[in-house]
């Protein structure tokens, strides 16, 4: 069975509920902001795969899929959205995977937390409109 990679995004709510329970509060932080990025990206290279865009599993799929997004033809605004946020999360979990300091963490893992959710129901409806597309006459 295909592993749900919003399961990665429950994670880091859950993380983000009780960060001293798996804690040190900061390193669970980091790490849900970590997972929030993971779930959104992974379910973005999936739905991409299942169009036009080849992962090539290294690195380079996470600008690969920003772009994939954002240069899509015919343009839309979901799309464009999308990459957008992926962008801004992959800055987010670099930072929280890097940076020696981070003034707010918990705000940082909100933020982040809120964008792959939003991730998520734009390429809901993607998925949508592409079953509505198949759908009719």
């Amino acid at each position: 069975m295909a592993f749900n990679w919003k399961d990665f995004l429950t994670f880091a709510k859950n993380i983000k509920a009780a960060p001293d329970k798996p804690g040190p509060q900061e390193a669970a932080l980091r790490s849900a902001v970590s997972r929030a990025y993971y779930a959104a990206f992974q379910a973005a290279l999936e739905f991409g795969a299942s169009e036009k865009f080849s992962p090539q599993w290294s690195g380079e799929d996470h600008f690969g899929i920003q772009r994939y997004f954002q240069q899509y033809s015919p343009k839309s605004d979901v799309r464009r959205k999308i990459a957008l946020e992926l962008q801004r999360l992959y800055d987010n979990r670099r930072k929280a995977d890097y940076a020696k300091a981070i003034v707010n963490p918990t705000s940082l893992t909100d933020w982040s937390i809120r964008s792959s959710q939003v991730i998520f129901l734009n390429l809901e409806q993607l998925a949508q409109e592409k079953r509505n597309t198949v759908a009719s006459p």
